[in-house]
C-alpha cells in the first residue's frame, strides 16, 4: 500500500501532511511526499489566484501513477488550486483522491463535490483506516471522520476523539526518501539537494535576515476562543475540554536533536504553536533546560500578552528565544470583545515593557489585524496610538482579516450582510492583501521608521478627519502596493526594478 500525500502550501514545512505521512509509515504503509512550494512570489496575491502549470501538473500526475490513494491538504484561499488539481488527477489516475485540512473540516460537503473522500478533523487515524481499508479491498463508507458521496447522497460520519497523547505520534516526516519538491527553475519534480534544502527552509517568519529555519509544532489547540480563528470551528467540532494537548518535552526534544543532525545547516528552531507560552513556568523551565543543553539554537515563537510572565521569557531568553511573535490585533477594547479577546492595552504595555528589557537580544513582531468591516477609522486610530506608546525596536506585522468559512465572525458577518462575494472577498483572498485604509498606512509608516511625532501629528483628530475619507482609499491602496513590491524586493523575492 502507498498513498502519496500533496502539499500545495507555499513553504515545505506543512505539519499536518508530515504528521500524517509518519503515522501512516509506523502502521506500516509506505507514502511518497510531493510539495508545490511558491519559491518566487512575484506579488503577495498571486500565489492564490493563478493557476498551476502544465509541467507542474504532469510532474505530480507523474509520482502518483503507481500509488493507492491520493491526499491533499488544504486551506480555504487553496481551493481552487485544489479542484485545478483534483480535476486533472482524477481524469489520469483511478487511485481515491482524498482532501483533507481545515477548509474540508468546516466545509466538507462542498468539498466532496470535487474529493472522492474528505477527511473532516484531525486525520492520522482516519488516513490510516482508509489506507488499510483500501489495500484490502474493503469499503470505506463508515470510516469515523469521513465524508463522501454515497448512493448519489453526501455522507457525512461522526468524528472520532482527538488524540489525547500526542507523543503517539511519531515526529513530522522530513527523512522520508521520496521526498519530492517542485524546482521552477528545473521545470520539474525534484528530491531536493542540499543548495535546494537551504533555500527552501529559508522562507520562514525571518527569512529577511537569512536564517534557516525549522519549523514545527508542540501542541495541538489553543486556550483561547479568537472569533476570527480556525479553532473556533475546530471548538465548535470537538468541545472545548481536552481540547489543548502537549507533547511531552522529551518528544520535541528528540525532534529536533534528530533534525540537527539530518540538517546541520538549520540555524533557528521555529515553533507555530498557537500559544507557545500557554504553559505552566514549570513546563516552560523544563523544556528551556533541555532545548539549552542537547539543542542550543536561536529560537522563535508565538505568544499572547496574557501568557507571557518575567519568569517565562527570562529562562526562555537564557535558552535561546531571539525573536517572539505577539498577538495584539487591535488596541479597539470593542474590538477586541469583537474577537473574544480579553487582552487589554495594559496588558500589551506591560508585557512590551518586559520584552524591551531585553532589547538587543530579543526582537518582538507585534500582530495587528485591519480591514475589519465592523471597524470605525478610530477604532484604528486607537490601535496606532498603541503602538506608538511601545518602545523600539520592533517589528509590527499587519495582516487583513479574511472571514475564513466555520469561523464565529464569518458566521456574524454573513448573517449582518457583510459577505458580498465568498469567492472574491474570501476564497481568493490572501491574508496580507490588505486594503489599504488611512490607519494601516500610518502602521506602515511606523513600521519603515518614521518619526512619532510624524505619526502622532497624523492620528490628531482633524488630520484624520481630512484624510482618512473613502475617496482617499484608491490612493492607500496603491501605496500599500508599491510598499509590499518595495519588501518583497528587499528579501530578494523580487528582483529590484534597474
Amino acid at each position: 500500500m502507498k498513498v502519496a500525500l500533496i502539499s500545495p502550501y507555499s513553504d515545505i514545512f506543512s505539519p499536518g501532511v508530515r504528521s500524517i505521512s509518519a503515522y501512516l509509515r509506523a502502521g506500516g504503509v509506505e507514502t511518497r511526499l510531493i510539495f508545490l512550494p511558491n519559491l518566487y512570489v512575484k506579488h503577495v496575491i498571486q500565489e492564490f489566484l493563478e493557476p498551476y502549470s502544465p509541467e507542474l501538473l504532469e510532474g505530480v500526475t507523474a509520482l502518483c501513477q503507481d500509488v493507492d490513494m491520493v491526499g491533499i491538504s488544504l486551506m480555504t484561499n487553496l481551493f481552487r488550486r485544489a479542484v485545478q488539481l483534483t480535476s486533472y488527477l482524477r481524469e489520469q489516475l483511478s487511485a481515491p483522491i482524498v482532501w483533507g485540512g481545515i477548509h474540508p473540516t468546516v466545509r466538507p460537503e462542498e468539498c466532496a463535490g470535487h474529493a472522492d473522500i474528505v477527511v473532516v478533523g484531525e486525520g492520522e487515524e482516519t488516513m490510516l483506516e482508509l489506507a488499510q481499508r483500501i489495500a484490502g479491498a474493503e469499503p470505506y463508507d463508515d470510516v469515523r471522520n469521513v465524508c463522501l458521496k454515497s448512493n448519489g447522497e453526501i455522507r457525512r460520519n461522526p468524528v472520532r476523539p482527538l488524540i489525547r497523547d500526542l507523543d503517539r505520534i511519531p515526529p513530522p516526516d522530513f527523512d522520508n526518501p521520496e521526498y519530492f519538491v517542485f524546482d521552477p527553475d528545473a521545470h520539474k519534480f525534484v528530491i531536493p539537494d542540499l543548495k535546494l534544502l537551504k533555500r527552501l527552509h529559508g522562507k520562514g517568519p525571518l527569512h529577511t535576515t537569512g536564517e534557516l529555519n525549522y519549523q514545527t509544532i508542540t501542541t495541538r489547540g489553543c486556550p483561547f476562543n479568537c472569533a476570527f480563528c480556525g479553532n473556533s470551528a475546530l471548538i465548535n467540532l470537538y468541545g472545548r475540554k481536552g481540547y489543548l494537548r502537549r507533547r511531552s518535552v522529551d518528544s520535541v526534544i528528540s525532534e529536533l536533536v534528530a533534525v540537527k543532525r539530518r540538517y546541520d545547516f538549520i540555524n533557528r528552531i521555529c515553533f507555530f504553536d498557537d500559544s507557545f507560552l500557554a504553559g505552566t513556568t514549570r513546563d516552560i523551565r523544563q523544556f528551556a533546560a533541555q532545548y539549552k543543553d542537547k539543542v542550543a539554537l536561536p529560537l522563535f515563537c508565538l505568544a499572547s500578552p496574557t501568557n507571557i510572565t518575567p519568569e517565562k521569557l527570562e529562562v526562555l531568553v537564557d535558552a535561546g528565544l531571539s525573536a517572539l511573535q505577539v498577538g495584539i490585533q487591535s488596541g479597539s477594547a470593542s474590538i477586541n470583545a469583537l474577537y473574544n479577546r480579553t487582552v487589554t492595552n495594559e496588558d500589551v504595555l506591560r508585557v512590551a515593557e518586559l520584552i524591551h528589557t531585553y532589547a538587543g537580544r530579543l526582537h518582538p513582531l507585534y500582530d495587528v489585524i485591519v480591514d475589519n468591516p465592523y471597524e470605525t477609522v478610530q477604532d484604528g486610530i486607537d490601535t496606532v496610538k498603541l503602538l506608538m506608546q511601545l518602545k523600539k525596536p520592533f517589528t509590527i506585522q499587519v495582516f487583513s482579516l479574511t472571514l475564513f468559512p466555520g469561523t464565529e465572525l464569518y458566521e456574524r458577518a454573513s448573517r449582518d450582510g457583510l459577505i458580498k462575494d465568498e469567492v472574491k472577498d474570501i476564497y481568493n483572498k490572501f491574508y496580507m492583501q490588505r486594503q489599504g485604509r488611512y490607519p494601516t498606512i500610518l502602521m506602515a509608516l511606523f513600521n519603515r521608521g518614521a518619526p512619532r511625532s510624524l505619526i502622532r501629528f497624523l492620528t490628531s483628530k482633524w488630520v484624520v478627519k481630512l484624510l482618512s475619507g473613502v475617496w482617499m482609499r484608491p490612493f492607500y491602496r496603491l501605496l500599500y502596493i508599491l510598499n509590499e513590491k518595495t519588501i518583497l524586493a528587499k528579501n530578494r523575492i523580487l528582483p529590484r526594478a534597474g
